[in-house]
């Protein structure tokens, strides 16, 4: 039987917007869905919705959101075994 692909999250957090915009497109070239982070919940819900796909939230400079949208992203369990990166840039 084959295993269903996972997916995976990065969410992105830099303090250059062009930087950040630059991280993304290069990102979405390579196949990530891009994301703006929104509510905590409701960014969440979006891409519980999407899985499986590799995607990548936009987090701006915030990084007390990143962190805490990955600690509720690891303890949701419809993303059981889907690695959530916290990519840093400040």
């Amino acid at each position: 039987m084959r295993q269903r692909p996972q997916g995976c999250v990065v969410l992105l957090v830099q303090d250059g917007a062009t930087r950040r915009l630059g991280t993304r497109e290069r990102l979405f070239r390579h196949g990530f869905r891009v994301l703006a982070g929104g509510s905590l919940a409701a960014t969440k819900d979006y891409l519980a919705d999407m899985m499986p796909v590799n995607a990548v939230v936009d987090m701006g400079s915030n990084v007390d959101r990143a962190v805490e949208l990955r600690a509720q992203l690891e303890q949701d369990p419809r993303f059981a075994g889907v690695p959530i990166m916290l990519q840093l840039d400040l």
